[in-house]
């Protein structure tokens, strides 16, 4: 296995597999200081019908899976985690009412889906808020069914540069378009559950710099990262390592969020500036 090693990038071209596919393959040790020297002397000793003339499909097979898996070990340590997960929100420290999400895989991307519904000083039903992205968690397509606090559906559709808003009321509709980035999140106002994705792009990307913003009908805005960092958070199954993100969204004033995420899904979201938090039910106080 150590005379595949100069080849091993040129390998992954003939792989036809897609980052985070499984591979499983043979246990490869590390090399060891003297083991170049003993392959030519095992090789010298061997007669020349013995030794392999030229590639065949069963060793170009095992070079393929093997390099591909030593690359996604390489270069991919955050895989992305999927399924369902239920939430308490809190207001002053009091339960006020519960969220419920859902991430999948799709032909083209991810898809976030989430309800909720509290009775704090304002209250909100969102009976359906589904979310489009592609495999680069970039916003692509939204949809959110609001009774509370308002009677509204939104539809958005985001394309290279600009995105379509529709506002559908009982007894009115809007249309607009306006600008946006080509890598925006989708995060409607109050709908707690979008921050799924604000939580699998900080574990995906590198720490700091900033996120664009949607917040659907309004138009994009930013948020700065303005700290990482992970923390052990005890669970009803046992203590996880989570990560920590504090960020400064751009609203009418700068406003603080803190984000914590479990392998790229939400596990907690508290907004200061309103008392208001959002934290899984396997989280333990």
């Amino acid at each position: 296995m150590i005379l595949v090693r100069k080849s091993i990038f040129a390998s992954i071209a003939f792989t036809g597999m897609l980052p985070g596919d499984l591979v499983v393959c043979p246990a490869i040790r590390p090399p060891r200081q003297g083991d170049d020297d003993a392959i030519v002397e095992s090789n010298q000793s061997k007669p020349l019908s013995l030794l392999t003339a030229a590639p065949t499909e069963t060793t170009i097979g095992a070079m393929r899976r093997c390099c591909l898996a030593v690359l996604l070990v390489g270069t991919s340590a955050f895989a992305q985690t999927m399924g369902k997960a239920s939430f308490a929100v809190y207001e002053k420290g009091k339960q006020v009412g519960t969220l419920d999400t859902s991430v999948s895989r799709t032909d083209e991307g991810w898809r976030i889906q989430s309800s909720m519904q509290t009775k704090g000083s304002v209250p909100v039903r969102i009976v359906n808020l589904d979310l489009l992205y592609d495999r680069n968690w970039f916003g692509r397509w939204m949809t959110m069914e609001m009774k509370q606090p308002d009677n509204v559906i939104v539809h958005v559709a985001v394309g290279r540069t600009t995105a379509q808003t529709d506002v559908v009321r009982p007894t009115d509709a809007r249309f607009q378009s306006s600008s946006v980035s080509p890598n925006t999140i989708l995060l409607p106002e109050r709908a707690y559950g979008a921050y799924e994705a604000v939580a699998a792009r900080l574990s995906k990307g590198p720490p700091g710099g900033d996120l664009p913003l949607f917040v659907a009908p309004i138009g994009e805005t930013r948020a700065m990262v303005d700290g990482v960092t992970t923390e052990q958070v005890r669970t009803t199954r046992g203590s996880i390592t989570a990560t920590h993100y504090v960020l400064t969204e751009i609203r009418t004033r700068p406003t603080r969020v803190d984000l914590w995420a479990d392998r790229g899904r939400l596990l907690r979201l508290d907004l200061p500036g309103v008392q208001v938090s959002i934290v899984r039910t396997d989280v333990r106080p």
